[in-house]
């Protein structure tokens, strides 16, 4: 009869300190995103919350975006425009 114990249980994969860390200059879809989504709020904060105006801040926000990330080759499958 075989028991559990803490000895017995399955090793769990870490992350190695070796794993190459991505490369901040390649912008991801995910990323890129998340910096447009932050952006936007932030122009919305400065307009002091007045609602209404979500697609203007988004606009705005992936035009500023895309002016901080120009020359930056994106990741193999993000969207290009």
């Amino acid at each position: 009869m075989t028991s559990s114990t803490s000895a017995e249980t399955p090793s769990i994969a870490r992350v190695s300190a070796q794993e190459p860390a991505l490369d901040d200059s390649i912008t991801t879809a995910e990323t890129y995103d998340d910096q447009v989504r932050f952006r936007a709020y932030q122009l919305y904060e400065q307009r002091g919350r007045e609602d209404g105006r979500a697609s203007e801040d988004w606009i705005q926000a992936e035009a500023e975006i895309r002016r901080e990330n120009q020359g930056r080759v994106p990741e193999s499958g993000a969207a290009q425009s």
